[in-house]
């Protein structure tokens, strides 16, 4: 799987999960989030950094540890997520 990929898949699912857990478990929601968030991260590190969030990619690049190409795709993958 290509990392942007698993930055799309993985910002997508964080959304979900964040717009469920306010919508059905207002109270939970912090815990249910931490929890997705935590698998998320364990799950994506590996592959892609796990990201998952545009600005987090841009301080990447901005320090030198992602290339411009690679912190484009990460940006709109995170976007289209």
């Amino acid at each position: 799987m290509r990392r942007w990929i698993t930055e799309l898949v993985g910002t997508f699912s964080l959304v979900a999960v964040y717009a469920w857990a306010y919508a059905h478990t207002p109270d939970l929601a912090p815990l249910v989030i931490g929890g997705a968030l935590a698998l998320l991260v364990a799950g994506g590190a590996r592959r892609s950094g796990a990201h998952f969030n545009p600005a987090i990619s841009v301080a990447f690049l901005l320090r030198g540890r992602l290339a411009e190409g690679e912190a484009l795709r990460y940006v709109a993958a995170q976007l289209g997520g």
